[in-house]
């Protein structure tokens, strides 16, 4: 068990409301990849943090807390969107958030193209991953993004090791080869 589950489970508020304060916003931006609404996935989001708290006295994950929410919300928007006769994009958009930036400080010594090779790079960056099959724009946010471990992006999409392993390194290699031009 992981710092969550029994504190969770013998009904401590704080670190249910510590727990979600660390993982709302991932599960939302990841959920909402899966569903394409924002709306339909704080939802589905809220929907799942709320009865795991409402059965909190059985809370007893058998992999970590986020890794059980991250399937948690998957699972229910594979359900919702089944319900509704759609299929469900793996990971429509990986990056919360439409307007997502890296970090980015101008530099007024850069050259005055500086700004939109960077806003270009970014759009391309944007651009291959949205290109990515299901599977591999999948494991590629649960990994990059999201910050899942292997195991755990394999265990939250139901597949094996080798499966996250090669599926990451194919997503990698096709930005990578998407990207040649800013090299």
């Amino acid at each position: 068990m992981d710092r969550w589950a029994v504190p969770i489970r013998d009904g401590d508020r704080n670190a249910f409301t510590a727990l979600v304060r660390s993982l709302y916003g991932r599960l939302v931006a990841f959920a909402t990849g899966l569903t394409g609404s924002r709306a339909d996935a704080e939802d589905i989001v809220q929907d799942v943090l709320s009865a795991v708290w409402k059965n909190h006295q059985s809370f007893a994950p058998r992999t970590s807390t986020p890794v059980y929410l991250y399937r948690a919300v998957r699972n229910r928007c594979i359900n919702t969107t089944s319900r509704r006769r759609t299929t469900p994009a793996s990971v429509a958009d990986p990056l919360p958030g439409k307007g997502f930036e890296l970090d980015h400080v101008p530099n007024d010594e850069a050259p005055p193209d500086h700004d939109t090779r960077y806003n270009e790079l970014l759009a391309a960056y944007h651009q291959a991953i949205q290109s990515l099959p299901d599977g591999q724009r999948s494991v590629f946010s649960l990994c990059r993004v999201h910050g899942l471990t292997y195991d755990e992006a394999a265990v939250v999409l139901d597949v094996s090791l080798n499966t996250v392993r090669t599926q990451l390194m194919r997503a990698q290699r096709a930005i990578r080869d998407a990207l040649s031009d800013f090299r």
